[in-house]
């Protein structure tokens, strides 16, 4: 006895054509799920950062989501075997996907969290803010395929087939989902209009499907009603079209000129931009200008009218790298060092001020940065010059000397560039800079005080670029971080510093600029593979947050004598870094268990991540 389904009778007498459109239905649907998560990173990088432990939410959000789309799908398909629930599904996600732009920036404003927020709180936060966003389209978009698989398989014998067929489609989509809003849309059109495409995409076949499902179900209902000899009627508008029309052009091109305007408003915009590698914006406060990238966690560059010294911050112990290599190797202890920078905390007590956290996201710490200063700078020069001696008079190199060459990896907004370029002679340097981001050059060049006299800027990934240079320089200096808070693995291992070695010059010196704390691991990690490379590194504090400098050279490398020679010949305001710089400068190993970092292996995201996990209890 035949006890068939009538329903599954039903799309069994139907033609071929349905079949057809519901395979491209998956494909589509494969190509929204993985548009949605590459936008997804760019709608939380703003508020949550690009961090790992974000993007290990929001992977396991759409895992999840996609899963319980999956479980509920299929059995929703099995007790109610009609294609109208799933097209109305898909319709709910493509509303909910056009939506995103909109939505998300108030939500995720009331939800705050950054890189240096307790790690409890970014994951809570990050996770509750990515799950209340991306999690219903992604679950309505799994119902696809099961669902499919129920509509379309006829007989045991070929479902197998029929699966592989589905999910093949579904997986060719999602690379097409993956590549072409990282590679195209989101470059050239920007997160909301991506959204909006992809929000369209699914309404509009979604709609599509829907109508043409009801009007074949009720010429099927007409036709079993109808008497053979008569003739059909003509079918009549289906009423839902001209709304499922509205649907499918209007809401999604008005949230995307809606969500038009700043991303992330903030005091001070000047401008933000979107790149293929992050969020990008740029402030004022002041005359002093930031360029942040993600939800502003830290400070990339700094850009002042007039002198390009005194930042408080990292860059300034990075220009005083020429006057380390300029400096012979000096017998003199470390009295006078020690003696300057007592002078030079005395004179910014209550307060520290050169040295503002390099990743606060507030600018006023400058100001008093700038005030503390010139204190501290008449502090040092009353030390350095009662303790003078003739060996720290003759530690300079000659004025008649030839212009130093600087390799920076870690371009940014410029500000290391302008601080060597505006050094004076012998100490100025002719810069090669080295970006991976060409939109952080043109917001460098248009925002952020230009290009400097004598520097060429690259675009390229730094090690790859090292790869193909065959120049030579004196200074290498390795600023680069990926996601805001980590350092490329590739510009960290022992063959990359083998690499840079072979690019110095005798005597160069090779600079890391690390964030990191002086016991987690990863600052000794470095040291380590340092010292696996060059005989000679040294590293030091290079502000008054998380900021170290590594310096490795062929030769010895003593800075006592380097506030004398920055009272003497350097802009003042470098002369308390550099008298920081001379009482810190250490050439034993730091604490902490290090590694040796290799191409094999470099856990630098799992000692950052650690350092993250550890920052509250040392703050």
């Amino acid at each position: 006895m035949n006890s068939a389904n009538p329903m599954t009778s039903e799309l069994q007498a139907r033609p071929a054509a349905p079949a057809r459109f519901y395979q491209a239905f998956v494909f589509l649907c494969g190509v929204a799920v993985m548009t949605v998560e590459m936008a997804a990173s760019r709608l939380l990088a703003p508020f949550f950062g690009d961090s790992l432990l974000v993007w290990s939410n929001l992977i396991g959000i759409i895992m999840l989501g996609l899963a319980a789309g999956y479980y509920w799908g299929g059995r929703y398909a099995d007790r109610h075997p009609r294609p109208e629930p799933l097209f109305v599904a898909v319709l709910l996600a493509g509303l909910w996907v056009s939506l995103l732009p909109l939505v998300t920036r108030p939500l995720f404003r009331l939800l705050p969290g950054d890189v240096f927020s307790t790690p409890t709180r970014l994951i809570i936060v990050s996770f509750a803010g990515a799950s209340l966003a991306f999690l219903p389209p992604v679950t309505l978009l799994g119902w696809v395929s099961p669902y499919v698989l129920r509509l379309l398989n006829q007989s045991v014998e070929s479902s197998g087939r029929l699966a592989g067929r589905l999910y093949a489609l579904s997986t060719v989509g999602s690379l097409m989902g993956t590549f072409l809003p990282s590679l195209v849309t989101i470059p050239w059109l920007g997160t909301a209009a991506t959204l909006a495409l992809a929000g369209a995409l699914l309404i509009g076949s979604s709609a599509w499907g829907l109508v043409r499902s009801r009007a074949e179900r009720v010429e099927h209902e007409m036709q079993q009603r109808r008497p053979p000899s008569h003739p059909p009627k003509p079918k009549p508008e289906h009423p839902l079209r001209s709304f499922f029309l509205f649907l499918f052009l209007g809401v999604p091109a008005t949230v995307f000129v809606a969500s038009r305007g700043p991303l992330k408003p903030v005091p001070g915009l000047v401008t933000e931009a979107e790149s293929a590698y992050q969020f990008i914006q740029i402030w004022q406060q002041g005359q002093i200008r930031y360029l942040v990238v993600n939800e502003g966690g830290g400070i990339q560059s700094f850009y002042r009218p007039g002198s390009p010294f005194g930042t408080g911050w990292y860059y300034d112990y990075l220009a005083l790298l020429p006057y380390l290599y300029r400096l012979a190797p000096s017998p003199a202890g470390r009295a006078t060092a020690a003696g300057a920078a007592e002078a030079v905390r005395a004179a910014q007590t209550p307060g520290r001020g050169i040295a503002a956290p390099a990743m606060a996201a507030t600018a006023a710490p400058a100001a008093a940065a700038a005030s503390a200063a010139t204190a501290a700078t008449a502090a040092t020069k009353a030390a350095t010059a009662s303790t003078a001696t003739p060996a720290t008079k003759a530690v300079a190199a000659p004025a008649g000397e030839a212009v130093l060459k600087t390799l920076l990896i870690g371009y940014a907004g410029g500000t290391v560039a302008q601080q060597l370029a505006a050094l004076p002679a012998p100490y100025r340097s002719e810069v090669v800079g080295v970006e991976i981001d060409p939109e952080m050059v043109r917001l460098a060049r248009d925002y952020m005080g230009g290009i400097p006299p004598h520097t060429r800027v690259v675009v390229a990934d730094g090690r790859i670029w090292l790869r193909r240079d065959k120049d030579k320089y004196d200074i290498i200096i390795v600023d680069a971080y990926s996601r805001e808070m980590y350092i490329p693995f590739h510009l960290s291992t022992q063959e990359f510093f083998r690499e840079a070695k072979e690019h110095l010059r005798p005597g160069g010196l090779l600079a890391l600029n690390v964030n990191a704390s002086q016991t987690g691991g990863l600052l000794a990690s470095f040291y380590r593979t340092l010292a696996s490379v060059f005989p000679h590194v040294y590293w030091a504090r290079s502000g008054a947050y998380m900021n170290y400098l590594l310096v490795a050279t062929g030769r010895p490398l003593s800075p006592e004598t380097l506030p004398a020679v920055i009272g003497r010949d350097g802009p003042p305001e470098l002369l308390p870094p550099a008298t920081e710089l001379a009482a810190g400068w250490r050439s034993t190993p730091p604490g902490g268990k290090g590694l040796v970092f290799t191409d094999d292996r470099a856990p630098v995201e799992w000692f950052t991540d650690w350092m993250v996990v550890t920052y509250p209890a040392r703050k």
